[in-house]
């Protein structure tokens, strides 16, 4: 039974909340070697039940401490930029992904205010973590972020607030990706429609674009003034 008594040794089992078998307490009276008191079993007991409560803590303390490796190898191993910020904005951990994006290393990250935020948008990102703090979820916001070598990058974040055991906000985790080259590809798209507009409105000639069923899509000012078509009246329009 969970006191018996046998060859003047006490097992003690011990037993986890769910009624489960984690272990034994053996205990011995070196001294008297006698069969001990009511008080002192019930001593030995409490001390049962402590021993109890330590080992399901270092259970739990493993348990936790395997998740939190296992999250560690999965946030190191992403190639995406992830950032945790306390409140004030200051880097508390800085992954591998990031340290490549942006040049900083770990040790050259944590514990400042973070580094890759460029002096004129400070307000901006201090403005942003107190939305965050408040329990605000951000999503794709397109800013510019500063390497190490001073360069500046494009980059899309994602941030949300981290909550500890009772709900309140404990701090701020960012994903960042880098989309200089989707910036510089846009800004490229955007200065070809700027050259080709001013090259249409500047032409002498009539020129008309129509899409593949026949309908006008642009037509610039010597059109207009030609035909006395406007543009706004003929874009949609068959062109024959």
């Amino acid at each position: 039974g969970p006191y018996a008594w046998q060859n003047h040794w006490l097992f003690v089992p011990l037993q986890d909340r769910r009624g489960r078998r984690i272990g034994y307490i053996w205990a011995d009276d070196p001294v008297d070697r006698l069969r001990p008191s009511p008080a002192r079993l019930q001593i030995l007991r409490a001390f049962a039940n402590q021993a109890t409560t330590a080992l399901e803590q270092a259970a739990q303390f493993e348990e936790i401490q395997n998740a939190y490796e296992h999250h560690r190898a999965l946030i190191d191993a992403s190639p995406v930029a992830i950032v945790d910020f306390d409140l004030e904005g200051r880097v508390r951990s800085w992954n591998a992904g990031a340290a490549e994006m942006f040049g900083w290393k770990e040790e050259e990250a944590i514990g400042r205010l973070s580094p890759i935020v460029p002096e004129d948008e400070l307000p901006f990102f201090l403005d942003n973590i107190s939305r965050i703090r408040s329990g605000e979820t951000m999503r794709d916001i397109d800013v510019r972020r500063r390497h190490h070598d001073g360069s500046l990058l494009d980059v899309n974040i994602s941030a949300a607030p981290i909550r500890d055991a009772h709900g309140e906000v404990v701090g701020v985790i960012a994903l960042m990706l880098d989309v200089s080259s989707r910036k510089r590809s846009e800004r490229a798209v955007a200065a070809s429609e700027g050259r080709k507009d001013a090259v249409l409105r500047a032409s002498l000639d009539c020129v008309v674009i129509v899409d593949h069923e026949g309908r006008i899509i642009e037509m610039n000012p010597a059109t207009e003034e030609t035909f006395g078509w406007t543009r706004t009246d003929a874009i949609g329009t068959p062109f024959l």
